[in-house]
């Protein structure tokens, strides 16, 4: 009774609108979504070493690609505290890559670099001859006519150490296009998304970068979905 009364109260009530309205937008590519996507990267490698076909399933898949110079990313800018800033690091490659590599678990250690994997992930969507994105209509995807995309497709130097940049990535990708671009034609995606906008954003991402898995974006909401695929 007290939680159905708290739920009635004006304050709870706008907490619970403002929790709805959540839009991750506002945060592509912060602290938050480097650590998370890393950890993805390495997840969904571990899952591939199975041969057999992998069936990945997302409850709250978003957007799946955000435009960084947009103005709901620009109003925050929090990925200038996150991806920007990683990709800004003169010589990250060289100081990250011995303890990406080490021993992480039972004294095994990776045959990548999933610092380097994750930066691949968002350095091919801002390769300047990726007409996919380029010539993206997508509000989300689509860049304004007055700039460019960064290109940032060059980032190693001839000692193999990041170069540093000053022009931030401007294309960031969700956990779907994250995992998408490293699974297998044999494998199915399934994308859960109830927010109507998101949705129609996520399957336009899918569209933009055709991965080579069997991807579908579904308007529902997660958990249930999760519930019949996993039926």
């Amino acid at each position: 009774l007290l939680a159905c009364a708290a739920q009635n109260h004006p304050v709870m009530k706008k907490s619970v609108k403002r929790r709805l309205e959540y839009r991750h937008s506002f945060h592509a590519g912060n602290t938050a979504d480097c650590f998370k996507h890393v950890i993805l990267g390495i997840l969904v490698r571990k899952m591939l070493e199975k041969p057999a076909p992998m069936h990945y399933v997302e409850t709250h898949a978003g957007s799946g690609l955000y435009n960084l110079s947009g103005e709901e990313s620009s109003r925050l800018a929090e990925h200038g505290q996150g991806a920007s800033r990683l990709l800004s690091i003169v010589n990250i490659r060289a100081s990250l890559s011995d303890s990406c590599r080490s021993n992480l678990t039972e004294g095994r250690q990776l045959a990548y670099d999933p610092i380097s994997d994750y930066i691949d992930a968002i350095q091919s969507l801002n390769n300047a001859d990726n007409a996919m994105i380029n010539n993206s209509s997508t509000e989300r995807a689509s860049l304004p006519s007055s700039k460019k995309p960064c290109i940032i497709a060059d980032l190693s130097n001839s000692e193999g150490k990041l170069r540093d940049t000053s022009n931030p990535p401007r294309l960031y990708p969700g956990s779907p296009l994250i995992a998408s671009r490293l699974l297998r034609a044999s494998d199915r995606i399934v994308l859960f998304e109830k927010d109507a906008r998101a949705h129609e954003e996520l399957q336009a991402a899918l569209e933009l970068t055709r991965p080579a898995a069997q991807a579908s974006a579904v308007l529902e909401d997660g958990f249930r979905g999760l519930r019949r695929e996993a039926a």
